[in-house]
């Protein structure tokens, strides 16, 4: 599974989604790249088993997704992602870790990943990329529901005290940077439902509207008001 650049790559090989693998198991790397390549849609352009090999090499072969393992020898799989979201922003970023625990997933979330799958969800890999390839958020379950756990015990020093528990979670996964789809994936509600909510909280806080609501809670969030999820 060598890396290619396009001019390597066959007209059928350029119509397909790019994937680069970043995991310090050789043989891990073999075996997902093994998955992807069944995908008619999903081709490995690249693996690499370091940070600093990954951000180079990613930087030259410009895939069009990023699936990174959090623990790569001795270096940390959140600072690669902090370091390609600066230097390519719009680039989907999906973690593969071992990691269940919600703290690893916070960090790898706000350091700029668009999803979270935990390594014993084999089944749900493809499924993944295609979200992140596809704008949208992926998390496991156990990481979506810790999330939401954490949401919810927050709500017993809200940033408000009209605000209802779920009013309250919902307004600190604004302020942490969480839209209105992937809070009604968390909290297993319906986009509707969530909206509901937000223009309830518009009315509470006084608010215009829900544009100027997400801009309250981020500057709050920032601000250590929003305590961290």
């Amino acid at each position: 599974m060598g890396n290619a650049h396009d001019g390597g790559l066959t007209f059928a090989e350029r119509r397909k989604f790019r994937v680069f693998l970043v995991d310090d198991h050789p043989a891990l790397l073999l075996g997902l790249g093994g998955l992807l390549h069944r995908e008619p849609d999903l081709t490995v352009c690249g693996t690499a088993t370091t940070a600093w090999a990954a951000l180079a090499q990613i930087t030259a072969l410009e895939p069009d997704v990023a699936v990174i393992d959090l623990v790569l020898g001795a270096q940390d799989g959140v600072e690669l992602i902090k370091d390609l979201r600066a230097q390519r922003p719009a680039l989907p970023l999906l973690v593969y870790s071992v990691h269940a625990d919600g703290r690893q997933a916070r960090r790898a979330l706000r350091a700029g990943a668009n999803g979270y799958l935990v390594k014993d969800e084999i089944d749900n890999f493809v499924p993944a990329v295609r979200a992140v390839l596809t704008g949208q958020r992926f998390l496991s379950a156990p990481i979506a529901a810790r999330l939401a756990q954490a949401a919810f015990a927050e709500s017993n020093d809200q940033v408000s005290p009209q605000l209802s528990d779920r009013e309250a979670a919902i307004y600190r996964l604004l302020g942490h940077g969480h839209d209105v789809k992937h809070i009604a994936d968390l909290l297993g509600l319906s986009v509707k439902t969530v909206y509901t909510y937000c223009d309830r909280l518009c009315a509470k806080l006084a608010v215009p509207d829900q544009q100027a609501l997400w801009l309250k809670a981020v500057r709050e969030a920032m601000r250590g008001d929003c305590p961290p999820l």
